[in-house]
């Protein structure tokens, strides 16, 4: 037999499913087990909602989470003994969890009361800064490496259940703390495999999850990776609702970005890997963040940068035998280059007669200029040049190591051009 609403509540309407009924009228006001008064809204999900309150027991201000639920669903003894065990945690990290109950409409569970919002909200602004990620992953992380060591598994890490709080970062106090370790699930365990119930926790769904697997510690690190990289991107990694988005994990792994930092990058992968044995522990995770904190401060370069420009130095003038060797590694380009032909107009730096006379058409009958030799005795003869100058500037280099005032030496009978040319380049580099 269904028990009659406490006095001041209309009864749910009879057209409403019994398993999500909810009390019609406003709750504020109402004093659940004569100690704690019910105040306003905070907040509200898809099975329960969170109200400020006051235990009039102790004078003090507190939170209370309603759940929805029937009246005939009560707690059972092993959900009893959890509930304690849960209020029995104590760790700065972790929403302290005061009192446990069931009323003739619903749960509910009595907590801290944190003023600041929750991480959902704190996304609905963008993305978060690497700064502000990194406090957040460090303070979870060691709050379920706490918790991991009790054997309790938190089964529904995601945004809005990790609440921020002011906190001076050489306070030592957690700025972000976890909340509602499988309260939920021991309330009204039933309700979590109805259709649409899981809406906004199946997003971080770990794979065992989705496939209806038992859950542990690495569970509860799959969902820590996807919170924190939606904090760099500012979106989930599996968009949708449902039993789609939670399937979706088990055909790809999640999409991190380009942009993002490769230290998180690498311990995002780590944490949301398909196999629950890869994944890190919370106590790692909380190791590798304080060990390595200025790499993943570090802002990532924007796509396309090629990082920090390379400059030169300005120095001292050089001393002649550097400019030999300098000279001596040019050399080496030399013949990657297409020799000009020796009757190119303009080939001298003074024939700009010869640039005119390119753009005047020859006239009919008059001798034509002088071919140049084949491309093949082109090359042979830059080659000579570049041998014979590599041979004279090795003897030039030699003899400043040996003699403190190096006379000129002779220089081979080179005919033709090339003979010219070594010439030039020969008086180019004496002292």
């Amino acid at each position: 037999m269904q028990l009659p609403p406490p006095p001041g509540r209309m009864p749910a309407p009879a057209s409403a499913p019994s398993s999500t009924a909810w009390r019609s009228s406003d709750p504020a006001g109402d004093v659940l087990d004569g100690r704690y008064t019910v105040g306003d809204l905070l907040g509200s999900g898809g099975m329960a909602e969170v109200r400020r309150g006051h235990d009039q027991l102790l004078d003090r201000d507190v939170a209370i989470k309603l759940f929805r639920g029937r009246p005939e669903d009560r707690p059972t003894e092993r959900e009893r003994a959890e509930a304690r065990l849960l209020a029995s945690l104590d760790h700065p990290g972790l929403v302290k969890v005061h009192d446990v109950g069931h009323s003739a409409s619903s749960g509910w569970v009595v907590m801290d009361l944190v003023d600041g919002p929750d991480l959902h909200r704190l996304l609905r602004s963008g993305p978060l800064g690497p700064e502000q990620t990194w406090a957040i992953g460090h303070d979870v992380s060691r709050a379920l490496a706490y918790v991991h060591a009790k054997g309790i598994t938190h089964r529904d890490v995601k945004p809005s259940n990790i609440l921020s709080r002011e906190a001076e970062p050489s306070s030592g106090r957690f700025g972000y703390v976890l909340t509602d370790f499988g309260i939920a699930r021991q309330m009204d365990s039933d309700r979590l495999t109805a259709t649409g119930e899981t809406i906004g926790t199946a997003a971080y769904f770990s794979p065992e999850q989705a496939r209806g697997e038992a859950v542990g510690a690495a569970t509860d690190l799959y969902a820590l990776g996807l919170v924190l990289l939606e904090c760099l991107t500012g979106e989930p990694a599996f968009e949708g609702r449902g039993l789609e988005t939670a399937l979706a994990r088990l055909h790809r792994a999640p999409a991190i970005p380009a942009s993002v930092n490769p230290a998180w990058r690498d311990l995002i992968s780590r944490m949301t890997a398909g196999t629950a044995g890869e994944r890190p522990s919370a106590a790692e995770v909380a190791g590798i963040l304080a060990a390595q904190r200025n790499a993943f401060l570090e802002e990532p370069l924007p796509a396309g940068d090629p990082g920090p420009e390379t400059r030169v130095l300005p120095g001292a003038a050089q001393d002649p035998q550097s400019t030999r060797r300098a000279f001596v590694l040019g050399l080496n380009e030399q013949p990657t280059r297409q020799p000009e032909p020796a009757s190119r107009p303009g080939s001298h730096p003074d024939s700009r007669a010869g640039r005119t006379a390119e753009r005047k058409p020859a006239r009919p009958g008059r001798p034509t200029q002088r071919k140049s030799p084949p491309r093949s005795r082109r090359w042979l003869a830059a080659g000579a040049v570049v041998v014979v100058l590599v041979l004279v500037l090795l003897g030039v280099m030699l003899s400043g190591l040996f003699a403190p005032t190096p006379a000129p030496e002779p220089l081979p009978s080179v005919p033709g051009v090339p003979g010219e040319r070594l010439t030039e380049l020969y008086e180019s580099v004496q002292p």
